[in-house]
């Protein structure tokens, strides 16, 4: 049986590597498609705050789970596994080469190492943990400190995200997240390999990149997305916490809309946030991802180059 080899191109937002996923699908004789690797770039309401490819590049390589969701929809590991793996399937079939881009990590270490096998939570049930901790985080905390003190040791008060996710687990499974996370993981495909590149970027470099992207998002009609968005919000369509409001720069940019910041003070908590981010990622990737089992060979590209 040939080898199965999935090429992986990761790292830091604004660090170049859509431009080289495109370089490198140019160069396969027998063609590629690029496959998304980011939480936020598989909305189809925001391509410009994702910073998704644009049509030109779009038109130079076929480019798959791009804006192919609706915001109303819910997308974790567990699910983009499922979609990735179906385009990286129709790849191998049609014989072209299959490259996964994006930034985030999760992602691409639940395919590569597997997950936990926590059982899937309901929409109806995700929603509701997510409302309850927003009406009160530290209450929700304490929640989840009686209903799975392990977890809640390893997590900041305030990580909204990952302490409704310990909790969503504990009330529709009865197990704490911790118990699951003691299970073996399951690979998604374990006929699959993979060749890793992750661009490693000088932080001053990626810092500029980042600012420079945030005013290109201004140009480009950022703010018309995060209009249209909160029209949806506020009209039912799209609930409140929806998974793509966390697309970074919609929170301070809705506060502009509505009156709040001026658009100077948006842009910089955006830059802000944004480096805060690719730091996390750069770390996350130096950190978290390393040669074997599935994953056959990491390179690593230093930025910019010299």
């Amino acid at each position: 049986m040939a080898r199965r080899i999935v090429k992986i191109i990761a790292g830091p937002t604004a660090s170049g590597k859509t431009s080289l996923a495109i370089e490198m699908a140019k160069k396969e004789k027998a063609g590629a498609v690029i496959i998304n690797a980011d939480s936020m770039q598989i909305y189809d309401a925001v391509p410009i705050l994702s910073a998704q490819p644009d049509a030109q590049e779009r038109a130079a390589v076929t480019h798959k789970l791009y804006g192919l969701l609706s915001p109303s929809e819910i997308c974790d590991a567990a699910r983009w596994c499922q979609l990735a793996l179906t385009e990286i399937n129709q790849a191998f079939e049609q014989g072209v080469q299959p490259i996964l881009v994006g930034g985030t990590g999760f992602y691409m270490k639940a395919l590569t190492n597997g997950l936990s096998p926590v059982p899937d939570i309901p929409e109806e049930d995700h929603l509701k943990a997510m409302a309850d901790s927003h009406a009160d985080l530290p209450a929700f905390y304490k929640e989840l400190q009686a209903c799975d003190p392990l977890i809640a040791a390893k997590l900041k008060p305030t990580d909204k995200q990952r302490i409704c996710r310990a909790v969503e687990v504990f009330r529709v499974t009865g197990q704490p997240l911790s118990y699951w996370q003691d299970q073996p993981n399951i690979l998604p495909d374990p006929s699959l390999e993979f060749e890793m590149i992750i661009m490693r970027p000088q932080r001053d470099w990626l810092y500029e990149r980042i600012n420079q992207r945030v005013h290109i998002m201004i140009e480009q009609g950022a703010l018309e997305e995060v209009k249209v968005l909160m029209a949806q919000i506020e009209n039912g369509n799209v609930p409140e916490h929806a998974g793509v409001t966390k697309a970074h720069g919609f929170d301070v940019f809705q506060q502009h809309l509505q009156g709040k910041v001026s658009l100077e003070e948006a842009i910089v908590k955006t830059q802000i946030d944004s480096r805060q981010y690719g730091k996390r990622q750069d770390t996350w990737f130096r950190n978290q991802i390393k040669s074997g089992g599935l994953i056959k060979k990491i390179d690593y590209i230093d930025l910019p180059a010299r």
